[in-house]
């Protein structure tokens, strides 16, 4: 099957699938992974990651603004620089930059 058709029933099950620190993630709604979708993640994870970030839209607004309850965002305290933010996109895991915390 064909990267984007499998990811596309995965998400119709309800399947959230990700990148973050270069690293495939994924949420199911209801049940869990079934083996044969770890398998094809695992077995295809560069195509999965290609296509994963290929669909991904615009990263706006721009890095260092404040970014409330964006469920699309990850956003993690900087230990090394207290007092700040670093933003990176749920769905590919680009960096968007950083925003002093509020």
């Amino acid at each position: 099957m064909v990267v984007s058709e499998q990811i596309a029933t995965m998400e119709n099950r309800g399947v959230f699938i990700g990148i973050q620190a270069g690293r495939i993630t994924y949420e199911v709604q209801q049940g869990e992974l079934t083996r044969d979708e770890s398998e094809f993640l695992t077995r295809n994870r560069a195509e999965v990651t290609a296509f994963i970030q290929s669909r991904c839209g615009s990263h706006l607004p721009a890095a260092g603004e404040n970014y409330p309850d964006r469920p699309d965002l990850v956003q993690t305290r900087v230990p090394s620089r207290p007092g700040w933010v670093r933003t990176e996109c749920r769905r590919c895991g680009k960096f968007i930059g950083y925003h002093t915390s509020r």
